[in-house]
């Protein structure tokens, strides 16, 4: 599918939040109490520091796959850009969007939206 040197999509807001606090929890759970107190989170924070206890080495390990897997992503991404002709800045957009998101942002650019049908309507 052709498109235009410009082609950039914004990442849904939904999945920014998502985004946050699912890396708020995987910290929360590596990093224990100190991260979650039960003041302000009241039985999430006691769900968390029980996580803590259980699952610290898992959390630790997910948030260090993490940058590798986006690192990888933003590899992927940058071929689809040069693939679909996207140069300069859109291309830096590209990358630091996949960088933050991952998937979420590939996405737009392994399957392109075509932006024609809607303006037509």
């Amino acid at each position: 599918m052709a498109v235009a040197s410009t082609y950039f999509r914004w990442v849904q807001p939904s999945s920014v939040i998502l985004t946050a606090l699912l890396f708020y929890v995987l910290t929360a759970v590596w990093l224990g109490p100190t991260l979650a107190p039960e003041a302000y989170l009241g039985p999430v924070a006691r769900l968390l520091h029980a996580a803590h206890g259980h699952f610290s080495n898992n959390a630790r390990q997910g948030l260090i796959a993490t940058p590798v897997i986006h690192a990888l992503e933003c590899m992927v991404a940058l071929h689809r850009c040069r693939r679909l002709g996207i140069r300069g800045a859109t291309t830096a957009a590209w990358l630091l969007q996949t960088l933050l998101f991952g998937i979420g942002s590939l996405k737009f650019l392994l399957w392109p939206i075509d932006d024609s049908h809607q303006k037509r309507h």
